[in-house]
Formats: C-alpha cells, structure tokens, sequence
C-alpha cells in the first residue's frame, strides 16, 4: 500500500541520471565542478545540466539529451513505474519484487501445503500467476521493453479486477459479496480515470493497489484453522 509513498520519500531526483543510456537518457560528457564567476555568480554541475546563480537567484540550465523528471504538484512522478529510472532505482525493484513474493507465496503454499497447514484454501493458484505478472513488470521498465511492460501491467490489474469479480470466498455473505464486487469497480474507474485527465497514472496505480492489497489481507484474514486434523 505504501509503495508509491516510500518510492517518493527516497526520490532525489530532478534530472534522469546520465548513466541511463539503455534508455536514451544520458547526457553528453562534461566536466565542470563549479566556480564562481564573481562575489555574486556561481556555476556549478547539478548532474542533470548546469546550475547558475546569480544573486539570490537560481536557475536550472538542461543541456543535451538529459530529461528533467516530471512530477505532480505533490512531487510525485507520472507513473509508479517511472521510478526505475533514478538513482535509487534499487527500491523500486526491492519494493516490486516483495509485493510480488507475497502473491507467489499465498498462491504456491496456501495451494499445496493447505493440508499438511490445516488450512482452509483461501490461496489459490491464481495469486501464483498475478505474482509472476508483478515481477514481469519490475523486470521488463517501460522504456526498455514497453510492449512487455504494458502487457504484465495489463495482466496484472485485470487478473486482480477478475478475482475481485468472480472469486468468491467459502461462506461469504451477501454483503461481503457486493464489497469485492464494488472494489473491482473502484479499481477500473481509477485506470479510466488516468485516460480522462483528473488522476495521473500513478495514482490511479495507488488507487487499484490499495484495493488490491486491502482484498488480499481481508481474505487472508478469513482464513480458518482447524485444531484436528
């Protein structure tokens, strides 16, 4: 649920970091550390272009290829995925792959320990493949491989939209029964919202995340274990 936050909090980025060129990102070479020009005006590198001070003001110059980072007005960038290209692009990936073991996990040991765990299968293998899909989309960033990442994105958020749908729990309730199905239409309005303007990609990301992780806890809660074998 706190990923996209998390990723904000560690982002430090203005400018793409030039060692991105697998993407098209980098910059020409240039070696400038920063002198003053007087008393009053500096230049100094600020590894996305050139920084020049002057008096009390500041202004940013992009050079080159290099890309200035767009963001919301809150400061967080236009897509979730979009945080793969930074400098700690290291907690995207540890981030992703975490959430994406936990969907493994419930769908591989749920399904075939149930027995031998006593426990009612609430894991099924479907979790398995929604898992897989999640890790696709970490491995597979947008700018490298977009036909990839657009098509384990899509998977993903439809094979959840689908569970929330169709996957009932043992005994649930009329009540709980219009809950799930009232979370799949929270989640495909967010995604259409992204293409009708008010929310960017990464909220509607958020959005469909917070659903998704709330459904996996609250069936995980359901789960029953039986004192006798």
């Amino acid at each position: 649920m706190l990923i996209p936050l998390t990723l904000k909090i560690m982002d430090r980025d203005e400018f793409y970091p030039k060692q991105l060129t697998s993407a098209g990102l980098a910059v020409p070479g240039y070696s400038v550390r920063g002198f003053a020009v007087d008393s009053a005006t500096s230049i100094r590198d600020n590894s996305g272009g050139f920084q020049l001070q002057v008096a009390d003001s500041v202004l940013r110059i992009q050079i080159g290829t290099a890309s200035l980072v767009p963001k919301d007005k809150l400061g967080f960038r236009m897509s979730v995925s979009d945080y793969v290209y930074g400098s700690r692009s290291y907690v995207f990936g540890i981030l992703y792959c975490l959430a994406a073991m936990l969907f493994v996990f419930n769908g591989v040991v749920y399904l075939h320990r149930r027995d031998t765990l006593l426990l009612r299968a609430n894991g099924h293998w479907y979790n398995l493949w929604i898992g897989l899909f999640l890790l696709g989309v970490a491995l597979c960033p947008a700018r490298v491989s977009p036909l990839w990442h657009v098509l384990f994105s899509v998977f993903f958020f439809a094979g959840n939209i689908g569970v929330l749908l169709f996957i009932a729990n043992p005994g649930e309730s009329r009540g709980s029964r219009m809950v799930r199905i009232g979370m799949a239409v929270a989640v495909c309005l967010a995604l259409i919202l992204t293409w009708t303007g008010p929310l960017t990609l990464l909220w509607a990301e958020w959005i469909s995340l917070v659903i998704i992780a709330t459904h996996l806890i609250l069936v995980t809660l359901s789960v029953d274990i039986n004192p006798d074998p």
